[in-house]
C-alpha cells in the first residue's frame, strides 16, 4: 500500500488536500475528480444569480477554499484552469463558458459520469441553470437530489450542498495518498505489518 501502488481509474477515490475526491476520468496528462461528499450547505450565490461564474460560490471555490486546501497540504499548482459550458438546461447559451480551477458539474457532466457518482444523503449543486435572465429566470439553477434526480432551486437558498470538482494534473499522483476506504482490512494489516517491521529494522 504505497504511494506508487495507488490505482488510478474511474470510481476510485483519492485524497488531495484532506478532501476525499472519486475519479471520474482519467486522460493522458490529468483527471477529473469530484468531492465524495458535500463541503457543507451554502447558495449558489447570495445575490439569488443562477449566473455560476457570477455567483458568490464560484468566488467561494476559487477563492477561499483553494486556500483551505493548500493549508491542508495540497499542492494546488496541479488545479488546472478547466474551461465549462454554461448552457442552460433549456439549451440558451446566454452565459457562454468560464474558465476555472474548482466549478461544479454541469447537467451534461453529471449525466455523462453519473454511472459512477453513487447518491449522497444530500442535495447539491450543479453549474447549469435552469434558464436564464433573457428568459425571465436570473435565479433558479439546477442541483442533484438524494436520489439523484435533477431539480431547480432558487441560488440564495442555503439548503444546498456543495460537491467541488476540479482536473488535476496527472504528474501529482505519486504524491496523493488514496482514501483509506480503497483498501480491504487484510490490506490495511499487512501495512501496519510492514511498517512495524521496517521500523523495528532501523532500531
Amino acid at each position: 500500500m504505497t504511494k506508487t501502488n495507488i490505482k488510478i481509474a474511474p470510481s476510485s477515490v483519492i485524497s488531495y488536500g484532506g478532501l476525499d475526491c472519486i475519479v471520474l476520468d482519467v486522460e493522458q496528462d490529468k483527471i477529473l475528480v469530484l468531492a465524495k461528499e458535500s463541503i457543507g450547505n451554502m447558495p449558489f450565490d447570495e445575490g439569488n444569480s443562477n449566473n455560476f461564474p457570477k455567483g458568490t460560490l464560484c468566488k467561494y471555490l476559487n477563492g477561499e477554499f483553494i486556500k483551505t486546501l493548500k493549508a491542508n497540504g495540497a499542492d494546488t499548482s496541479a488545479l488546472i484552469p478547466t474551461t465549462i459550458d454554461l448552457t442552460s438546461d433549456d439549451g440558451l447559451k446566454d452565459y457562454g463558458e468560464t474558465t476555472q480551477k474548482i466549478f461544479l458539474l454541469t447537467c451534461d457532466m453529471y449525466r455523462k459520469y453519473r454511472s459512477i457518482i453513487p447518491n449522497l444523503d444530500d442535495w447539491w449543486w450543479l453549474a447549469t441553470a435552469y434558464s436564464t435572465e433573457s428568459n425571465g429566470y436570473a435565479y433558479g439553477a439546477r442541483f442533484v437530489r438524494s436520489d439523484g434526480c435533477l431539480r431547480v432551486s432558487s441560488a440564495y437558498l442555503g439548503r444546498t450542498g456543495v460537491r467541488p470538482a476540479f482536473y488535476l494534473k496527472s504528474s501529482i499522483l505519486e504524491s496523493l495518498s488514496p482514501s483509506l476506504s480503497e483498501f480491504t482490512t487484510e490490506e490495511l494489516l499487512k501495512e501496519v505489518l510492514r511498517r512495524n517491521a521496517e521500523s523495528t529494522e532501523t532500531e
